[in-house]
Parts: C-alpha cells; structure tokens; sequence
C-alpha cells in the first residue's frame, strides 16, 4: 500500500510539472516566430501531443481496470471536458492500442505516432486465429518499422498483407487479406447511408456514409472538377474560395453532367476504373486487387465490378491501346496516364501525397531536348511539384520499378514512400 501511495504521488507530482511548462508558454508565442520555426515547432507539438494520446490510453485502461463494465465510461464521462459517447471511445481505442504493448510504447517514446500505434493495434487484432505469439511479435516489430515511412492510411493497407512476414506461400497470405477486406466491405455496406433534405431557403443539405469504393469513385470525379489546374480555365474562380466550396460546385456540376441515359436502366458508369490482378489470382477468388491510388478490393467486390462496369486492365503492350508513341506526339493518351496511375500511385515527388487525379503527366526528360512520350520517359508530379522539377532541373531514374528522384543540394536519389502491395 505504501508503495501504491508514493507511485501515485510521484505521477502527481510529474504531471503538476508538465502543466507547470504548459502555463509558461503564451500562446501569442507561436505567432511570433518565423516560418520555420514555425513549422519545427507544430511538428514538435504534435508528435508531443501524439505522445500525451498514448498516456491517455494508459490512465483510461487504468480506470476501466478499477471500475469494469459501464461505470468505467461513466466515470471518465464525468472528467475534464468528456461525454459518454467521448469516454467510451477512448476506451475503445484503448483496448486497441493495448492488443499492441510495442507499438503503444513507440508512440509514448515519439518514434511512431499514435495513430499507427492505432493500425497496429488493429492489425494484430486481425490476425489469424492461429498465429502463435512469436509471429505475432514479429509482425508487431515489422508494421512499427513500416510505421516510420508511411502514412497511417497506407500502412492499414499494408497491415492487411502482415502474414507475409511469417508464411512463405503467397495463396496463403492473398486468402488472409482477402478475408480481411471482405470483413471490412461487409462492414462497409452495413453502415453505408445517404439523406437529403430541403431547407426551404432555396438550398438543400445531405449527409451520407459509404464504402472505400464508392468514396474514392466519388473523391474521383470532384477532384476532376476542384483540381488546382483548372482555375485558369474557368474566369470566374476565385482564388480566395474555400475548398469546401469549390467541392460543394463540383458536386453539384457533377449531377448535372449524370448522363440520364445511363441511369439504372442500363446498369452502367462512365467513370474510368483501372485495376491491377494477375489473371490467375482473380480466377483463384480470394486475392484481392488494387485500384490506381492504392485501395485494395477484395476478388468478390473485383468480379462484380467486373460484370457491371466498364473495367480498364493495367496491361502494358495492349494491342488496342497505344502505350508508347517515341517522338510521334508530345502529350500523352489518356491510356498512358491511366498506367502511370497504377505504376506511381500519385505524384512521386518525395513527401508528395496528391493521388492521381490531381497529377499531370512529367516527360522525364523534357520534350524540347528530346524526350520520348514514353511509359518509361514518364512520372506524376501534382501541379506543384511539377513547376518546382522543371525550374530545379530534377532528375529521374527507374530503380527496381519504382521512380527515384534526385532534387539536387545533395540530398541524392529519393523515393515517394507510398505502400504498392
């Protein structure tokens, strides 16, 4: 008991220091610095404020220890700016993080943020029933490693292929990733919800849910019509308008451009689909596909699109579609840049994370010196990094598959970190 007391009292303690610092620092502070240091101390904030999530977690199982069942959430309810619904999903994130003690303790010590302690909690959640514990160590060890170079959203893409890192038989590990997705599209499907209504001033609302597909078809066609290059085609845009408003546009000018001969009766879409599978794996049913930003799909979800809508294959060398066209033409086809999709995933600028449909196509070697319009001569840059790479004078060069970039100032051959199964 006496030992009990004088650990609480020196957490106490601890934490009056803390907020001792906090008091200390005006928040007029942060104004006052210069753009960079302005920038290194929002990254510090935040990856300090990623390292506090994870005491959180601690100190509400701590909690949940002492008073099970619903008195837990209903006590923390009561706390410091907390509702019920607020308390019980810390609690659940709690429970999450603690199916992972490694990848929590990273995100205490600051090496991984407490989002990809998250993932990783969920991802050993995930796992076979019959993985013993030491493959399920090794693949703790191996997601908090892919934690330090990709994003939280890609490495929840990677953690769903995680067995390949204790089974040797890839029909093994594409069964467990496809049974995973089709978890998580049945899931998808039993919270999807769309409503609409009138607010009698001349404008109507909605809200709605939907599965990954039908969020990255929909993100797809407003990016078409929000992407930053299309302000100079349009003289009324305003350059200080909000992006909620600009999709808010986009959104309407889509429904006005749904063809009305393509609506149910017909049963089909004009967007533009690109998938990537090995034949044999799609005739096998269980291992999943990728769409060009990275998505996977389960084989099921991949054959009824198939039967459905107008699917473009990822094949290099199609006898219908021209792939390369050397000096013949400078721009690309339509078909390049779907490919370009699949192979760079977006723009492949190191720290870039535009997807495809805010990129253009970048002749890796300019046109005017000679550059081909080639698969091989080509890469995704968003508008950004595309004016940036021709006024630095970047170089490019395929390095197994995958585009590297050497910006110059010595930093040396580069690559954009994005998860490709």
């Amino acid at each position: 008991m006496v030992a009990e007391l004088i650990e609480e009292t020196a957490l106490t303690d601890r934490w009056a220091r803390i907020e001792a610092e906090l008091d200390a620092i005006a928040l007029s502070q942060y104004a006052q610095q210069s753009a960079l240091e302005a920038q290194r101390t929002a990254t510090d904030v935040r990856r300090i404020a990623s390292r506090m999530t994870a005491h959180v977690g601690a100190a509400v199982r701590a909690v949940q220890t002492t008073y099970p069942g619903k008195t837990a959430s209903q006590r923390l309810a009561r706390g410091f700016g907390n509702d019920h619904r607020t308390a019980q999903r810390e609690l659940k994130d709690a429970e999450t993080t603690a199916a992972a003690g490694l990848a929590e303790q990273a995100a205490a010590d600051g090496t991984i943020s407490h989002r990809h302690a998250t993932v990783i909690g969920k991802a050993l959640k995930d796992l076979p029933a019959d993985a013993t514990d030491e493959q399920r160590a090794f693949a703790e060890k191996a997601l908090i490693r892919d934690a330090q170079r990709y994003s939280p959203s890609d490495l929840a893409t990677r953690a769903r292929r995680i067995t390949d890192q204790f089974k040797t038989d890839s029909e093994q590990v594409d069964a467990d990733e496809d049974r995973l997705l089709r978890r998580r599209e049945a899931m998808a499907r039993a919270k999807t919800s769309f409503q609409l209504w009138d607010n009698h001033d001349g404008t109507w609302s909605w809200k709605g849910t939907g599965p990954e597909l039908h969020g990255r078809l929909l993100k797809t066609i407003v990016d078409a019509y929000t992407a930053p290059r299309r302000s100079h085609v349009d003289p009324a845009a305003d350059p200080f308008e909000t992006t909620e408003h600009k999709q808010g546009r986009a959104f309407c000018d889509m429904l006005e451009h749904i063809p009305t001969d393509k609506l149910p009766t017909s049963g089909r879409t004009p967007i533009r689909i690109v998938v990537t599978i090995d034949e044999s794996k799609l005739r096998s049913k269980v291992a999943a596909a990728t769409l060009a930003t990275g998505e996977r799909l389960s084989a099921g979800q991949l054959r009824r699109l198939a039967a459905n809508h107008g699917i473009i294959p990822a094949v290099l060398g199609s006898d219908s579609v021209p792939i390369d066209l050397g000096r013949s033409q400078r721009l690309f086809t339509k078909e390049q840049r779907d490919l370009l999709a699949v192979m760079d995933g977006g723009c492949t600028a190191p720290g870039c994370d535009r997807p495809p449909s805010w990129c253009e196509v970048q002749h890796t070697k300019p046109w005017r010196l000679g550059g081909n319009t080639d698969l091989k001569d080509a890469t995704l840059h968003c508008n950004a990094c595309h004016h940036v790479a021709d006024a630095e004078g970047w170089q490019y060069k395929h390095i197994k598959g995958r585009m590297h970039i050497n910006r110059g100032e010595g930093r040396g051959w580069e690559l954009n970190h994005r998860y490709r199964p």
